[in-house]
């Protein structure tokens, strides 16, 4: 399986320069995102200090990172080390590809579940003939070891 190398980002992004060529990129629109970069070329400070920088699409290389985008209404292209994107959760999820079960395996492991409750507790009871062996044989081992050390 080969993973998504590049991702196209739309939406107005705001701009935080973290230091030493790190850089933090939040959009709060519908769907909120981050992308921290790490590791960003000299220039990429001139682009990234616009207060509207917009469409941001990365493309990960072998050895970099390369983010496209538009910043102060011209069109910027910045190198960076790294690039990591911070997605809630239900969005992540969207991206990957996960298992999903057919009609036919969902209804046999309905029928597994359901005849069959899995580390469900059982209350102790005066009822319940395993917690009773169970009481009783911790007396009896405990009585055993009493003895042992007594004797």
């Amino acid at each position: 399986m080969q993973p998504k190398m590049r991702r196209n980002l739309p939406g107005t992004f705001l701009t935080q320069n973290l230091g030493e060529g790190a850089w933090r990129l939040s959009r709060s629109e519908a769907a909120p995102i981050d992308v921290f970069l790490r590791g960003a070329e000299s220039g990429a400070a001139d682009a990234l200090r616009s207060p509207s920088v917009r469409d941001i699409g990365i493309e990960w290389r072998g050895d970099a990172v390369v983010l496209t985008m538009t910043s102060a209404e011209q069109p910027r292209i910045i190198a960076a080390q790294s690039a990591i994107v911070h997605e809630p959760l239900a969005r992540l999820y969207e991206a990957l590809p996960l298992v999903s079960l057919d009609a036919k395996a969902r209804r046999f492991w309905r029928r597994v579940l359901s005849t069959r409750r899995f580390g469900a507790p059982q209350p102790p009871s005066a009822l319940n003939p395993r917690s009773a062996s169970q009481e009783s044989a911790t007396i009896v081992k405990g009585l055993g070891k009493i003895l042992l050390l007594s004797g």
